[in-house]
């Protein structure tokens, strides 16, 4: 079993004599659904050349992707 416990000013056992630690908890669940609640694309595809340039500045709103 997995066991962590945090120590900073807000929780109620805090030690300062100890580092700070916090606690990070993400629900990453139903991402199928979220992904399926997008707008789908429907027109105006056209071919291009493949390349990884500039991969990393598209957005949702880009006019390739």
């Amino acid at each position: 079993m997995r066991y962590a416990k945090p120590n900073n000013d807000k929780t109620p056992d805090f030690n300062p004599s100890d580092p700070k630690s916090w606690l990070v908890y993400q629900d990453c669940n139903n991402l199928y659904g979220w992904a399926m609640s997008r707008f789908m694309l429907y027109g105006d595809f056209k071919w291009v050349k493949p390349s990884l340039d500039g991969l990393n500045v598209l957005t949702d709103n880009s006019e390739i992707g």
